[in-house]
């Protein structure tokens, strides 16, 4: 029992072979367990403005998934990193991570693409790219169409071709 204790005392800030010893104890129940767990903390740490732990619990969060062989979760999780990422200006860790959760969820979830395409286009802005910008917002456009959140994930796609638009000095466009 103490050794199921331990395993459960997970920390973020150790070293990846000590958690991965640590993991390696758990149920898979108790993955999954916690892959939830971090994907709530990551959420909710992103939300309040708290974007270094955000990376973090996400980071903890893929190494989680991984771990557990959810491929989905693991590629959900690289999108929350691309958006933490890109938040804190780390943008090719966070095209990395766009560009793989992109590469995975076009073979696991074709519908769910247009969160990463748009994660794409949103670094894009940021490094001052708008027309590779606008071609990523427009391609999460027309996946936001087939879209799990289709309304939140057409409304940054349409963020991102304005922005873009904007920042190409097309006023009338944007």
């Amino acid at each position: 029992i103490n050794a199921k204790r331990a395993a459960l005392q997970l920390d973020p800030a150790e070293e990846l072979e000590v958690t991965d010893a640590r993991l390696e104890q758990l149920a898979p129940a108790a993955l999954k367990a916690a892959g939830d767990v971090l994907t709530a903390l990551a959420i909710s740490t992103f939300r309040s403005g708290d974007y270094l732990n955000a990376l973090r619990y996400s980071q903890f969060e893929h190494q989680v998934r991984r771990h557990a062989g959810d491929e989905l979760g693991a590629a959900n999780a690289l999108v929350g990193l691309a958006w933490c990422y890109q938040t804190v200006g780390l943008y090719q860790q966070g095209l990395s991570s766009a560009f793989s959760a992109l590469a995975m969820l076009e073979q696991l979830r074709p519908e769910a693409v247009a969160g990463p395409l748009n994660g794409i286009g949103r670094v894009y802005l940021d490094l001052g790219q708008p027309k590779k910008a606008l071609e990523y917002g427009r391609r999460g456009l027309e996946a936001s169409a087939i879209s799990p959140q289709a309304r939140r994930d057409r409304s940054t796609a349409l963020r991102i071709i304005g922005q873009a638009h904007h920042a190409q000095g097309d006023l009338a466009a944007a």
